[in-house]
């Protein structure tokens, strides 16, 4: 899998509030070319019709993290999935290295992650995501952290992507 990525920022409204936003295209083995999803970073719904999923409503938001004492950085997130038991919301939740190249050395870190939270009311399924440029080993990677539910049942993802 691939996954072309745009971030970008734009005014809008009589205020000429900016509003920032990113591009998901993701491109699938065997040339299955999934669907563009151009999120606003407002935490405002909206519906996208996916090439895999079918109808899903969408929020995405930028979110703060704070500095562990170790230099890590865990994220500023309430989460909208409930009752996933501690072991998948640590995972989801975990501190993770950043490039910290930059950074004020303050306990927050203003928009180290993105959160989504996507729900499919037809299929009956909800997931909740946490993105980050993280450093894995000697990399900086885009990470997606991702836990998925379906009535009784959760199943939890980290996938990385590498920078080409």
């Amino acid at each position: 899998m691939t996954l072309k990525t745009t971030q970008s920022s734009e005014t809008y409204g009589s205020t000429r509030e900016a509003a920032e936003w990113v591009i998901f295209e993701p491109g699938l083995a065997g040339g299955l070319k999934g669907v563009p999803e151009r999120r606003p970073l407002t935490w405002t719904e909206f519906k996208h019709d996916d090439t895999i999923f079918g109808l899903v409503f969408i929020r995405s938001q930028y979110v703060s993290g704070e500095r562990t004492s170790d230099g890590r950085v865990r994220p500023l997130v309430e989460l909208q999935t409930k009752d996933i038991g501690s072991e998948i919301l640590n995972g989801l939740t975990e501190a993770i290295a950043i490039d910290q190249e930059g950074e004020a050395a303050g306990m927050t870190v203003e928009k180290a992650f993105i959160h989504d939270f996507v729900r499919s009311d037809d299929l009956g399924w909800t997931a909740e995501q946490i993105w980050a440029v993280e450093i894995v080993g000697e990399e900086k990677l885009l990470t997606r952290r991702a836990v998925v539910v379906k009535g009784k049942s959760i199943e939890s993802v980290c996938a990385c992507y590498k920078r080409e």
